[in-house]
């Protein structure tokens, strides 16, 4: 699994290394075990090497929504609602770089969608289940109320896509 990270993310200080989401001791800000968090798909992902040291076996889902159960509905993984850490850094980024609010909430909801269907797509297979999902899961999200800005920059989608992608092919082969 290593091997798969490595050969997908980063090399020097921008090497990425398999984080357990939810370490297999969490525990709280007090030291105490909280929770134990297994090896399967959905409890690892890529993290940056010194922010996985730094991480160790903390565990908070209030502000770590990776830590939370891999569910689409209102307070899981997928939901896209914005954790107020999210909300206070998408207000950081407009005052500072002019990107709108609307926008980074559009870019987390479709990061979250994406994340949601590699998983649904991934239980399906190892399970074959199918999970339905409620084609307008996000849309019911309201917008903060806002004068959206006008700016040049653009995310190419695309290119995210066929990162996942080839990301999820390698998983998949060294599993």
């Amino acid at each position: 699994m290593q091997a798969a990270y490595a050969g997908l993310f980063g090399e020097g200080k921008f090497k990425q290394q398999v984080d357990h989401l939810v370490s297999k001791v969490a525990k709280d800000s007090s030291g105490k075990h909280v929770a134990s968090g297994l090896h399967t798909f959905a409890n690892i992902g890529p993290l940056p090497a010194k922010a996985n040291r730094d991480k160790s076996s903390y565990f908070d889902p209030e502000f770590e929504r990776s830590q939370r159960p891999a569910n689409r509905f209102p307070g899981g993984a997928f939901d896209p609602e914005p954790t107020l850490e999210e909300a206070a850094y998408f207000e950081l980024v407009a005052e500072e770089y002019g990107i709108p609010v609307e926008e980074s909430l559009r870019h987390l909801m479709d990061y979250l969608d994406r994340l949601a269907r590699a998983y649904e797509q991934h239980i399906g297979r190892t399970f074959n289940v199918e999970i339905p999902v409620d084609p307008a899961w996000y849309g019911c999200r309201s917008m903060p109320e806002r004068e959206p800005l006008s700016i040049g920059l653009r995310i190419n989608e695309d290119s995210d896509e066929r990162i996942v992608q080839a990301f999820l092919s390698r998983l998949i082969e060294n599993e």
